[in-house]
C-alpha cells in the first residue's frame, strides 16, 4: 500500500508539473502572437532607399531631404514621417533614426535622434532619417533629447513641391548650398490674368521680399509678404502677380537685418 501510493504520487506530480509547462508554453505563445500583432497594428517601417519610394511620394521627399526640417504627410495607405538635418560639413557619418513611433494617443508622437559624425575635413552629407506607417489624420508630434527644438514646416498645401527649371520657367538659386528659401508649386488655383509664385522659407520674422520684373529685367516694383512661420521653421508663401503679359518674373529674398542686404536671392523667370 505504501509502495502504491509513493507510486501515485509520483505520477501525479509528474502529471501536474506537464499540466504547468502546458500552461506556461500556452502563455508564451500567447505572449508572442501579442507582440506580433502589437508590430502589425503599429507597423511602422524605416526607409533608407527613397529610389522605391512613389513618384508622388519621392517629390515630396526631394522638397524637404536637404533642408533641417521635420514633416509628416500621408498618401494613400501610409503617413510618411521625415526628418531631415540638411548639409553637413566636415564630418564623416552624421546620422538621424527615428526610433520610436507612438501612435496610441490623440498625436502620433516620434522620437528623433541626431548623432554627430566624426571630424573629416571636406565631407559632405545630407542626413535624413524616413519611415511610413498606416495612414492616420492624427496630427504628428516630433521630439528628441539631442535638441531643444526642431524646425517644421508650417502651411504647406498638400501636393506642395520643388519647381525646378524647365516649361517656359527658369528657376536660380544665389545660393545653392544651404538655400533659406525654396521655390515649389502646388495644385493651388489662380485667378485668371494672373502668375503664382509658391514657395517655402526659413526667414527673419516671417518676411519674404521680392522684386517684379520687367521683360529687361528692370525692376517694376518691390513689396513683401508673410510666411506662415518664421525661422526656424519653414512657413509656406505665395505670391500673386499680374500676368505674363506685364511681367517676366520675379526675384524672391530676406532682408537681413544687420546691415539690409538681400539675402538667399531666388530668380523666377518665365517666357512669353
Amino acid at each position: 500500500m505504501v509502495l502504491w501510493q509513493s507510486f501515485s504520487g509520483r505520477r501525479a506530480k509528474r502529471f501536474q508539473l506537464r499540466h504547468i509547462w502546458r500552461r506556461v508554453a500556452v502563455l508564451v505563445a500567447s505572449m508572442g502572437l501579442a507582440l506580433v500583432l502589437a508590430s502589425c497594428a503599429t507597423g511602422v517601417q524605416t526607409i533608407s532607399d527613397p529610389s522605391v519610394l512613389p513618384a508622388d511620394v519621392r517629390a515630396w521627399f526631394d522638397t524637404y531631404a536637404r533642408i533641417d526640417v521635420v514633416t509628416s504627410a500621408t498618401f494613400g495607405r501610409y503617413t510618411y514621417l521625415l526628418a531631415a538635418w540638411g548639409r553637413q560639413e566636415d564630418q564623416s557619418g552624421p546620422a538621424i533614426t527615428i526610433d520610436k513611433v507612438d501612435t496610441s494617443g490623440e498625436t502620433v508622437v516620434a522620437r528623433v535622434h541626431y548623432t554627430p559624425g566624426v571630424a573629416a575635413n571636406g565631407a559632405v552629407s545630407y542626413p535624413f532619417a524616413l519611415v511610413r506607417f498606416p495612414a492616420t489624420w492624427k496630427q504628428v508630434w516630433f521630439e528628441s533629447p539631442d535638441r531643444e527644438y526642431l524646425p517644421r514646416a508650417v502651411g504647406v498645401p498638400a501636393g506642395f513641391h520643388l519647381l525646378t527649371s524647365g516649361g517656359g520657367v527658369n528657376v536660380v538659386y544665389d545660393n545653392t548650398t544651404s538655400p533659406n528659401i525654396l521655390i515649389g508649386t502646388s495644385a493651388a488655383q489662380l485667378a485668371p490674368g494672373t502668375m503664382l509664385v509658391e514657395g517655402i522659407a526659413r526667414v527673419f520674422e516671417a518676411t519674404v521680399n521680392y522684386d517684379v520684373l520687367s521683360p529687361n529685367g528692370t525692376v517694376l516694383g518691390t513689396n513683401n509678404v508673410m510666411a506662415a512661420s518664421g525661422g526656424p521653421d519653414w512657413g509656406y508663401f505665395s505670391i500673386n502677380l499680374p500676368g505674363r503679359e506685364y511681367t517676366r518674373g520675379v526675384r524672391v529674398y530676406w532682408v537681413s537685418p544687420k546691415d539690409g542686404e538681400k539675402m538667399d536671392i531666388v530668380t523666377v523667370t518665365w517666357g512669353e
